[in-house]
């Protein structure tokens, strides 16, 4: 048979002399009312959801911020771009009129006789097909 179970002030006493508490300078421990519990709590809940609002609305606005700043980055590009498009087409129409002086019938004929020395026939010959298998 076992012997009944020692009562808590039995097993203390029964533990060696040299036994003491490690930390003497501990307060005593007590029982908290409820009360205090539910206050405690409800503070340290309030704490905790006005630090995560806080964190949340740090973030928000931080992602504001970014958004914000690449809508502008996006707008200069954007302005650049359309200044490359104006000076792009300004060119392609002063272009476009070179070629039309340039290919004009007058100014052909100008070049034709005063730089290439080239001048126009005193008479015309107009020469007719001759069949291939004939001989004149």
């Amino acid at each position: 048979m076992t012997p009944p179970p020692a009562s808590p002030a039995t097993r203390n006493a029964q533990r060696s002399p040299a036994y003491r508490p490690q930390h003497p300078s501990r307060p005593p421990l007590r029982v908290v009312p409820r009360r205090e519990l539910t206050q405690e709590g409800e503070r340290r809940r309030c704490r905790l959801l006005l630090g995560a609002a806080a964190l949340i609305f740090a973030s928000t606005m931080f992602a504001e911020v970014g958004a914000h700043a690449m809508v502008a980055q996006e707008q200069f590009r954007l302005v650049q771009l359309q200044g490359q498009l104006s000076s792009a087409q300004t060119t392609r129409q002063q272009l476009q009129q070179s070629v039309v002086e340039l290919s004009s019938p007058g100014r052909i004929v100008h070049v034709a006789e005063t730089q290439l020395g080239m001048t126009p026939p005193q008479q015309i010959t107009y020469l007719s097909p001759v069949p291939l298998g004939s001989h004149p």
